[in-house]
This record gives C-alpha cells, sequence and structure tokens, in this order.
C-alpha cells in the first residue's frame, strides 16, 4: 500500500510538472499608443503626460490589490507593464485583432482620443481592444470617458484597473490556471466595479455591458467546484 501511494504521489508530481512546462506564456504588455488630439508641445501634451501617469500608478498598485500577501503561483504578474508605443495608424479594428494575433505578449491594446472644448478641461475617451481575450464581452471594443483630473483620479484608477483585471482573468483562463487562480482577478475586479458604482452611480459607457460579462465568467467558471 505504502508502495502505491508513493507512486501515486510521484505520478502527480510530474503531471504538475508537465502542466506546468506546457501551460501558455502569459501575457503582460498593455501596449498604449498615442492618443488623438495629442499636440507635442501644447497643453494636450501635458495632459496626456497626467494619464500616462496615472496608467503607471494603477499598474504598480495592480499586483497587490490582487495579491493580498499571497505571490503563490501568481509571480509572473511582476512582469505586467505598460509600454507606451508610437503614433497610432491603425484605421479599423479588424486590424487591431490581426496585430493582436501576431503579439503574443501584449494583454490588451489601448488607443483613443483626448479632447477639449477650451484647452483647460479635457476629456479622455479610451479604447481597449482585448482581442481574443474578450471572451464573454460582446464588443470588440471597451469604451471608457473620463476626465483628466485630480478629481477624477480615482475613478480614472479604477475603471482602467477594471478592464485589465478582467483581460487577466481571462489570460489565466487560456492559460489553463484552476479556477481558484481565475478567482483572484475576478475578486478584486468586482471590487473595481463595485467602487465605481459608488462613486458614480450608473454605469456608463461599456461598464455596465462589462457587469454582465463578469457575472456570466462568475457563474460559469466559478459556479461549480473546481475540477483542477
Amino acid at each position: 500500500m505504502k508502495t502505491s501511494r508513493h507512486l501515486t504521489v510521484v505520478l502527480l508530481f510530474l503531471l504538475t510538472a508537465v502542466a506546468a512546462r506546457t501551460r501558455a506564456a502569459p501575457k503582460n504588455e498593455v501596449a498604449v499608443f498615442e492618443y488623438e488630439g495629442v499636440v507635442a508641445g501644447e497643453a494636450s501634451s501635458a495632459k496626456f503626460g497626467m494619464f500616462r501617469g496615472i496608467l503607471k500608478d494603477k499598474i504598480s498598485n495592480l499586483t497587490r490589490e490582487v495579491l493580498q500577501g499571497d505571490t503563490q503561483g501568481f509571480e509572473y504578474l511582476q512582469d505586467v507593464h505598460i509600454n507606451f508605443r508610437s503614433k497610432d495608424t491603425f484605421t479599423k479594428s479588424e486590424s487591431v485583432n490581426l496585430w493582436l494575433q501576431n503579439q503574443a505578449s501584449v494583454l490588451c491594446l489601448l488607443r483613443g482620443t483626448l479632447v477639449s472644448d477650451d484647452n483647460v478641461t479635457y476629456v479622455v475617451k479610451s479604447n481597449f481592444h482585448l482581442g481574443a481575450l474578450k471572451e464573454y464581452f460582446p464588443y470588440d471594443v471597451v469604451k471608457i470617458t473620463l476626465p483628466v483630473s485630480s478629481g477624477e483620479f480615482g475613478n480614472t484608477q479604477d475603471s482602467h484597473s477594471l478592464v485589465i483585471l478582467y483581460a487577466l482573468a481571462m489570460d489565466a483562463k487560456r492559460q489553463g490556471f484552476n479556477k481558484s487562480h481565475i478567482a483572484r482577478f475576478l475578486t478584486a475586479a468586482n471590487n473595481k466595479l463595485a467602487d465605481i458604482k459608488r462613486r458614480g452611480g450608473a454605469l456608463g459607457d461599456d461598464l455596465a455591458e462589462l457587469e454582465k460579462a463578469l457575472h456570466k465568467t462568475t457563474a460559469e467558471l466559478l459556479g461549480g467546484s473546481d475540477g483542477n
């Protein structure tokens, strides 16, 4: 009996090791292209710089919010980063999706427009392209609109973090992680969603659809027992 149990333990160890080696590589890059409406040397460039700072701050806090001090199995999150790229030359969503298919490390692509009527008050219109990671979300693009101001700093963090957390959950599913692993991202995303609703009430833009996608994800992925 002892020999049988020993062989079982060894077999489980070997199967776990093989699964770890064959798991798809995690996507760790949030690609950000320069937004339309940004003009070098003008106020719009400074506002876009502020927005870039918000995104960097968001990514630096992301791991802490998901892990809550428990890093085992989540070491790859340390490599998640923002990569600011050049001018946006895409002409349609199909071109973006094709680009994403050829960029194995890109988690999502962020592009958009910086709008101002008075050169004082600016609004950021962000488009998140998730590619194959959109999963339960019905559209190719998640659209978010927010003012760029110190008063909206928290909301900017929450809404953009929410989309990235959803993408990370779907990427964890793609990699074949178990339900408890995926649940960490979904829990953090739902916490962000609750915070957005607490701050601003009704969900605008595509966040209402993303809420539905999160609910469907939670029900389908976490509704039953973990078979992994």
